[in-house]
C-alpha cells in the first residue's frame, strides 16, 4: 500500500492492481500499469465507487456517470454514450456492468391460462417489457388487472414500461354459446362449441343449454331434472336430486294453467349437496302444484 495514501473510504482489487476512493472523492490506483489501468483520468472527482476489471479500472461518480480507463480489447471501458443514473458498477474479465435505478416486475395468472414473455425481477427504469396473456382452449384473455396504466387493462401483448413497480395478472373468461352455455362444456359431450351445440336436443326434448343448467347429461335422453318424490307428512316437502354449483327455489301455484309460478317463502338460493335434496312448504293450502327451479349462478 502506497506510505502517501490516506483518507481512504473504499477499495477494489483487480487483476494486477488496486484502487481506494478517498473521502474527497478522488481516486489513488497502483500496481501493474501495462494498459494504464493506474493512471487516474487527470480533474476525475466526485466519485462515490470504484471497481477493477482484468487490466482496467472503473469509477461512478456522484451524478451517475461512469469513467474507465485501462485495457479495452472488448470494449470494456467504452462508456455507453447517454449512460447515467448509473447506482453500482462492477468489473470483470473483459466486459463491465452498471447498475441503474430499477423497479421489480412480478407477472401472474388467473385459471384457465398462462402468461409469456418478460419474467419477474428486477428491470431498470424506463425498460420496457412485454408480457402475452395465453388462455387455454375454450377460453379467452379478458382483462389485466393490477399496475396496468389506463386503455392498457385489455391490450394483449401488453407492453408496460417501468417507471415504477409493477405487478400484473391476466384473467380470463370462458367461451360461451347460446343462455352462457360454456364451451368447454358441450366440447366434453362432443357437441359443436357454438349456438348449434347448445340446440342440440337428445330426444328429451330440452335443449342442451337447459341441460347445462340442469346439470344433466344431454346426449343422454333419460338423464333429465326431475322432482323425485312429495310428501305432506306434516309439511309438503319436494325431494329432488341436486348438484353443488347449482341454485334450487321451490315454486308452487293453485293450478296448472292461468296462474304464474310464486316462490315458496324461505325457499329459494339453496345451493344443491351433489346428492337428494328436498324444500319445504310448510304453509301449504291444497290445492297446490310444485316445481323446483335450477340456476346456474
Amino acid at each position: 500500500v502506497p506510505v502517501w495514501l490516506t483518507n481512504a473510504v473504499a477499495i477494489a482489487g483487480a487483476g494486477y492492481n488496486s484502487l481506494a476512493l478517498r473521502g474527497d472523492g478522488t481516486v489513488a490506483a497502483w500496481g501493474q500499469n501495462n494498459y494504464g489501468q493506474t493512471n487516474v483520468p487527470v480533474g476525475l472527482s466526485n466519485v462515490v465507487a470504484v471497481a477493477g476489471g482484468h487490466e482496467y479500472s472503473l469509477a461512478l461518480r456522484s451524478d451517475g456517470t461512469v469513467v474507465a480507463w485501462g485495457r479495452n480489447n472488448d470494449g470494456q471501458t467504452n462508456v455507453p454514450v447517454g449512460l447515467s443514473n448509473v447506482m453500482g458498477i462492477a468489473g470483470g474479465y473483459n466486459c463491465s456492468s452498471a447498475l441503474g435505478p430499477g423497479f421489480q416486475f412480478t407477472r401472474a395468472v388467473g385459471a384457465h391460462g398462462s402468461v409469456t414473455g418478460d419474467g419477474n425481477g428486477w428491470y431498470l427504469l424506463g425498460r420496457s417489457v412485454t408480457v402475452t396473456a395465453e388462455p387455454d382452449v375454450y377460453y379467452h384473455f379478458l382483462v389485466w388487472i393490477g399496475d396496468v396504466p389506463t386503455g392498457l387493462t385489455n391490450a394483449n401483448p401488453l407492453a408496460l414500461t417501468m417507471d415504477q413497480p409493477r405487478s400484473v395478472a391476466a384473467n380470463f373468461a370462458e367461451n360461451l354459446a347460446m343462455n352462457e352455455t360454456p364451451h368447454w362444456w358441450l366440447a366434453q359431450y362432443g357437441l359443436a362449441t357454438n349456438d348449434v351445440g347448445a340446440l342440440y336436443e337428445d330426444g328429451d326434448s330440452k335443449p342442451a343449454w337447459a341441460e347445462w343448467i340442469a346439470d344433466t347429461d344431454p346426449t343422454n335422453p333419460v338423464s333429465c331434472f326431475k322432482i323425485v318424490d312429495i310428501s305432506n307428512l306434516p309439511d309438503a316437502t319436494v325431494y329432488f336430486p341436486s348438484s353443488t354449483g347449482r341454485q334450487y327455489a321451490l315454486e308452487w301455484r293453485a293450478s296448472l294453467t292461468g296462474e304464474t309460478w310464486a316462490v315458496v317463502g324461505g325457499q329459494s338460493n339453496f345451493f344443491g349437496n351433489g346428492g337428494l335434496a328436498s324444500l319445504v312448504d310448510s304453509n301449504a293450502v291444497p290445492p297446490r302444484f310444485y316445481r323446483v327451479n335450477v340456476s346456474a349462478p
